[in-house]
């Protein structure tokens, strides 16, 4: 019998904006796609500037039923909101949104979501980080006190905003979690920096991970995608 699987994906899609500069959301749902998530965490969502509500496109970006989502607008203004999206091929039975922002800095919200997955009910966090290293460790510390009040296994995915992959973030959660690695995103068109991470509690194990280099050209960001299963404990 072949071992169930779960595809994750986190992109910052950078407004669906290239880096042509050409304004393309339909570019970034076919690379979507082509990747074939089961659950994709998107940052960067902008409806803003008399553009289609990136929201409601990229809420339907999943091949295939499902397309279940959760969504933070963390930036609201007369011409459209900004903010960050969970997307799900699979159910989601519960969500909600923690207010993670530092002082007077740029508003930050996480998503935490119960997910009714092929590996059963999973807790998956989204997120977008802050630019500073006391920022994005409180932000951690929130993400470890999450994990930690809840007992299913926990995915964490986003972009943590720390150039070299082992920022204050990094130091906090690989006490508790794996990395599905540290694989340079940005900028896309010859990556230098791993921004992007995906993080999972041990009762889950890496199958495989990478890049989507052909989507260089539809964000200054590259989408970074894992396999996870279920970790089999012998009785």
């Amino acid at each position: 019998m072949t071992e169930a699987t779960l595809r994750v994906l986190t992109w910052n899609v950078h407004s669906c904006i290239g880096i042509d500069g050409r304004l393309n959301p339909d570019r970034v749902c076919e690379h979507i796609r082509r990747i074939g998530p089961d659950i994709a965490a998107l940052q960067e969502v902008d409806s803003r500037r008399d553009r289609r509500d990136g929201f409601d496109l990229l809420g339907g970006c999943l091949a295939g039923p499902g397309n279940h989502r959760a969504e933070v607008r963390t930036l609201r203004t007369p011409d459209g909101d900004y903010g960050h999206m969970l997307v799900s091929r699979w159910p989601i039975s519960a969500w909600r949104e923690h207010d993670v922002s530092f002082g007077s800095r740029e508003p930050r919200s996480m998503i935490e979501a119960t997910i009714e997955s092929d590996l059963g009910r999973v807790n998956v966090l989204c997120l977008h980080l802050g630019l500073s290293p006391r920022e994005r460790r409180a932000q951690a510390l929130t993400i470890k006190a999450l994990a930690e009040a809840d007992n299913r296994p926990t995915i964490v995915m986003g972009d943590f905003n720390e150039p070299s992959g082992r920022g204050a973030a990094a130091r906090i959660l690989e006490s508790d979690f794996r990395t599905a690695g540290r694989f340079r995103t940005w900028p896309s068109i010859a990556p230098l920096f791993a921004l992007d991470r995906i993080w999972f509690e041990p009762s889950l194990a890496l199958v495989r991970a990478g890049v989507q280099t052909a989507a260089r050209r539809a964000s200054d960001h590259l989408p970074l995608w894992a396999d996870l299963r279920r970790v089999v404990t012998d009785r």
